[in-house]
């Protein structure tokens, strides 16, 4: 499968807006309680921070890069379709997270062990497990 990595534009927000909601579907039907739905006001604010992956024009997945103190950044919202996971998306992410400028922090729910391992895997060094509401997260570092 051939993809492309794009700076996410306004055209993007209907479709971003659907990936997000089939993916937090998707988590939650699994028992992971990390995400809560957006709403397209909210996809759109974070157009300047998001990253699409595009399969023959079809959004595939998405990803957003935030500054994160002065010589980092922090990679969010990290989804990928549901039909099309398992075809090496998330591994051409954590390549591209690995070649970015500044070192990338992703964090995940820390009962997730298959993502965990998964982030492993592919280049990510975990940097703790935090405490959130009512769950913890595990801090990686590409």
């Amino acid at each position: 499968m051939k993809l492309l990595f794009n700076k996410a534009s306004p055209q993007h927000a209907a479709p971003l807006t659907a990936l997000q909601h089939v993916c937090t579907d998707f988590l939650l039907a699994k028992g992971i309680r990390q995400w809560t739905y957006m709403s397209k006001g909210d996809i759109i604010k974070e157009l300047p921070f998001t990253y699409v992956l595009l399969s023959n024009h079809t959004v595939v997945a998405s990803f957003c890069i935030k500054p994160y103190e002065e010589d980092a950044a922090y990679a969010t919202r990290i989804a990928v379709h549901p039909d099309y996971q398992g075809a090496g998306i998330g591994k051409a992410i954590c390549t591209w997270l690995k070649g970015y400028e500044q070192p990338v922090y992703l964090d995940c729910w820390n009962g997730n062990e298959k993502l965990k391992r998964f982030y492993k895997e592919n280049g990510g060094h975990i940097i703790g497990v935090f405490p959130e509401a009512d769950y913890e997260i595990c801090v990686f570092c590409f």
